[in-house]
């Protein structure tokens, strides 16, 4: 008697360690899906020489494997951008409101998920790698009339 009971036990902890399993699997799947890959990293501006952007605030770019689109109030600068396939893209937000970087279309972001950024407060940067060759609209999802396109070739 004592043995089943202990089975029972048994049986029940691992369903319910299955369906944890399962539950934390869908959440990661669902929350990479949502826009945010893990990868994106965001970053605070420094003078220290540890971030992209530069000492004295200009978008100057520290190698030939790295451009920097700027969003202000205004919207993205530049706006159109051709860069090589593996290039580091870093979007800074100096704009005075909150935005998220966004591939189109609007608002299912999945034309092209590398470019989907996480939001981003005013003074943040993040950056993702390019890999796809084509041409992809972005859009600041926060307000989708602020667009943009990157032009990535081999």
């Amino acid at each position: 008697m004592q043995s089943s009971k202990n089975n029972s036990k048994l049986v029940v902890g691992v369903v319910l360690a299955v369906a944890v399993g399962l539950a934390l699997l869908i959440w990661v799947l669902v929350g990479r899906s949502a826009n945010a890959p893990s990868e994106s990293l965001e970053t605070e501006s420094s003078s220290n020489g540890t971030s992209i952007s530069s000492e004295n605030g200009n978008n100057a770019d520290h190698s030939t494997d790295s451009k920097t689109i700027v969003f202000k109030d205004n919207g993205f600068s530049p706006a159109e951008l051709t860069v090589k396939k593996g290039t580091t893209v870093v979007v800074k937000n100096e704009s005075s409101d909150s935005m998220q970087f966004s591939s189109d279309d609007h608002p299912t972001h999945r034309l092209n998920q590398e470019l989907n950024l996480s939001v981003l407060s005013p003074g943040k940067s993040a950056s993702f790698v390019v890999s796809k060759v084509g041409e992809w609209g972005f859009h600041d999802h926060l307000d989708s009339s602020q667009t943009g396109t990157i032009t990535v070739t081999e």
